[in-house]
């Protein structure tokens, strides 16, 4: 009984995909003794009855169908080889700038904490004043030392708090159209 050219074809894409899965997660590069593989995979393709000229199409569209999937699992590998190259490109440079921005607000605390101490602890003792005039507000005091004191750690608090904390973030999961493959023809 024979099943008719539309139950073999996909008989044919199935067994193809089979063997081209099997020899792209492999990983090795490596020649298929077509003629074997016929004969163990799809019974089908082999049939007594056919002509060798029906016999050598369905080879060449086997050979045609491996080089598509083989093509494809190399154009994917590429993409993925470029998108990991590019997420650690991006992580490095967020290692920098988080470097880089570390060291400037260290550099604003010490220089908040350092002009406050100054403005406490200067030898001459002025009395509290505010000027209001044509040049600006002018407030000159001990207070205004302190008040630098505390902004100085109030910002040094809220960056430790909201910026600093580092979290790992899980890599998410591969949705369905990730890992679906690619059918191959039928």
């Amino acid at each position: 009984m024979n099943a008719g050219p539309r139950s073999t074809g996909s008989g044919i894409a199935l067994a193809l995909f089979a063997v081209a899965a099997l020899a792209v997660g492999a990983g090795a590069q490596q020649q298929i003794d077509l003629h074997k593989w016929h004969l163990s995979a799809d019974p089908g393709l082999a049939a007594p009855g056919d002509s060798p000229e029906l016999q050598a199409a369905r080879e060449r569209a086997v050979l045609h169908a491996l080089e598509v999937e083989a093509k494809y699992a190399d154009l994917q590998l590429a993409y993925e080889e470029k998108r990991l190259a590019q997420r650690a490109a991006t992580f490095a440079w967020q290692q920098r700038s988080t470097e880089l921005i570390f060291c400037l607000v260290v550099l604003i605390v010490l220089s908040g904490l350092g002009l406050s101490f100054w403005h406490v602890y200067r030898k001459e003792s002025a009395p509290t004043r505010l000027t209001i005039g044509g040049k600006g507000v002018e407030v000159s005091s001990r207070l205004v030392g302190v008040l630098v004191f505390v902004l100085s750690l109030v910002f040094f608090y809220l960056y430790v708090k909201t910026v600093y904390p580092i979290a790992e973030v899980a890599p998410a999961a591969p949705t369905a159209a990730a890992t679906s493959t690619h059918p191959g023809p039928s």
